[in-house]
């Protein structure tokens, strides 16, 4: 734990007031966009401000105050000491909001939420088109050498990781054989690619359930309640997925992809996110890194459709890289909020 928080606050700016952010726009993209942002412990949502706000603004369970209309932008971010305004299109009040902007001070930087931000995937580039800047959404298809040297990455990585972290997975299983009665492993169903079912391997970090009892009813805290002293260490330093690691040399997953659902998860899905069954499924992803057990259900499967359709192979690199960090930052929880909705 100390390591970690170490870690972490050497990633935090020294300056706070650069952390500091005001949303210009509100009701719900304002809102989803101000939620990303508070998950990260470098940005603080100060508030929002508007001409025709839409009630009161919740993140992450905190109503946010509409501080201003948008003329009075430049005080608000003085008032707050904010030095970041993320502007969310489309805007009503472009005129105004352009005036309001040219009047920041050098100090305060300004983004900008595109419209359609669905589609802008990691692939996105500026371009200049006849003299006029546009956003290229998709990046062009992908060719079959970099789909292969996808598939070359995950053989490699796998095989070596098992190999060079067998130590610590004998450590690991004599640990969970410790913890409690039952086997080292746990295998679950879960859907691949072309909706292909596949065992997907973990350590096991759960009791097992009373026989006499009703798995399938079986209330959140109950099942909280049967994670063993060492699940919870495996849980929070992502150990108890290594095992997945002979999920992605035999074919079923990938290091890098959508996260693996259950079948019953999948009787959730909207006809919209059916691409995220034309690549294997993770062991990380953008599900991952932008939030993981923090995501809202529908959150997810934007982001399961944000990489299929913007995928590169320098992609699956930056996500890998920035894996780690996620994982220093704790998860595992039950419960999570990308949990599937209920019929």
């Amino acid at each position: 734990p100390l390591a970690r928080a170490v870690i972490l606050a050497s990633y935090r700016d020294i300056d706070t007031d650069r952390r500091r952010v005001v949303v210009v726009g509100s009701g719900t993209m304002a809102t989803d966009a101000a939620v990303r942002l508070e998950r990260s412990a470098r940005v603080q949502v100060v508030g929002f401000v508007d001409d025709d706000p839409v009630g009161s603004q919740p993140v992450l369970g905190v109503d946010q105050p509409v501080l201003g209309g948008i003329d009075s932008l430049a005080a608000v971010c003085r008032h707050t000491r904010a030095g970041r305004v993320l502007v969310v299109a489309p805007h009503r009040h472009e005129a105004r909001t352009d005036a309001a902007l040219r009047a920041l001070p050098e100090t305060v930087s300004v983004h900008v939420v595109p419209p359609y931000v669905e589609l802008t995937g990691w692939k996105a580039a500026m371009e200049d088109l006849g003299g006029l800047t546009v956003i290229g959404v998709d990046g062009g298809a992908s060719t079959p050498a970099a789909w292969s040297a996808k598939r070359t990455l995950d053989v490699a990585v796998a095989l070596a990781g098992l190999a060079v972290l067998s130590p610590l997975l004998a450590v690991v299983a004599v640990a969970v054989r410790l913890s409690s009665p039952g086997p080292v492993f746990f295998a679950q169903v879960r859907i691949g690619q072309h909706r292909a079912p596949f065992q997907i391997l973990k350590f096991r970090t759960m009791r097992l359930p009373d026989p006499v009892g009703r798995g399938d009813t079986e209330s959140q805290a109950a099942k909280a309640a049967r994670v063993t002293r060492a699940g919870r260490l495996l849980r929070r330093t992502g150990l108890d997925e290594i095992p997945q690691l002979w999920n992605v040399l035999v074919g079923d997953m990938s290091l890098v992809g959508p996260r693996p659902l259950i079948p019953e998860e999948t009787k959730a899905l909207p006809r919209s996110v059916a691409t995220r069954f034309d690549v294997r499924p993770g062991m990380t992803g953008l599900w991952q890194i932008c939030g993981q057990h923090d995501l809202r259900w529908d959150e997810m499967c934007e982001l399961d459709v944000a990489y299929v359709t913007s995928w590169s192979f320098r992609t699956d690199l930056r996500i890998l890289a920035a894996t780690p960090r996620r994982l220093l930052q704790g998860g595992g929880a039950i419960g999570a909020r990308w949990q599937a909705p209920t019929a």
